[in-house]
């Protein structure tokens, strides 16, 4: 069945959307955000300021929040300061606390594809990453994740995993890049289904 979220509507799929509905509607109006938002983008203002940055201030007006307000400072912290938080991330933090700032300064369809880019730089690809990325999205986020990577970095995500997986990995994960998954059917997708499935998967061997 068709179903209404928020304005949005979206189907029944046996898959979750991870992202927060702001992230899927875009919402960019100033009604949006709300002063909350303001003083969280100003803690983190000031935690960066001078020599040596707070992380612990950063943390609370950053880390600590959930991916909505996230979503909302990313996009406040620019129009109030000039500077993109992903930016200030990156000049501030080094090392793996750096990285994990640099990801929560973005948007979830955005830290995601970042991830994927790190996952696929250097010698070999990092799969696990990825299956964990791309096997676990809905239809919508695989979209979104596909035009988000575009964005940051003019090219195609199909391309970028064809080229940097192999045999049976490359072809789990461009299947998962297909964004075909099934509605749910109860009809069709049973228990005595899944188990056949399963069984099946087990006699090829994996």
């Amino acid at each position: 069945d068709n179903k209404t979220h928020r304005g949005r509507a979206t189907t029944t799929t046996m898959t979750i959307d991870l992202y927060p509905p702001i992230v899927h509607e875009q919402d960019l109006s100033p009604d949006a955000f709300g002063p909350a938002i303001d003083d969280y983008c100003e803690e983190i203002h000031d935690a960066v300021k001078g020599f040596g940055a707070n992380k612990s201030a950063v943390i609370d007006g950053l880390a600590d929040q959930d991916a909505t307000n996230r979503f909302k400072i990313s996009l406040r912290y620019k129009e109030l300061y000039g500077k993109e938080l992903l930016q200030v991330m990156k000049k501030e933090f080094s090392g793996d606390f750096g990285a994990a700032m640099q990801f929560l300064s973005l948007p979830s369809d955005k830290a995601e594809a970042r991830m994927i880019r790190m996952a696929t730089k250097g010698m070999g690809a990092s799969v696990d990453i990825l299956f964990s990325i791309c096997c676990g999205r809905t239809n919508t986020e695989i979209h979104m994740l596909k035009k988000a990577y575009f964005e940051m970095y003019t090219k195609d995500l199909n391309q970028v995993i064809a080229s940097e997986t192999r045999g049976d990995n490359e072809r789990l994960l461009l299947t998962a890049l297909q964004a075909s998954e099934q509605e749910y059917d109860p009809l069709v997708h049973t228990k005595e289904k899944a188990i056949e499935d399963a069984a099946y998967i087990h006699s090829c061997g994996l």
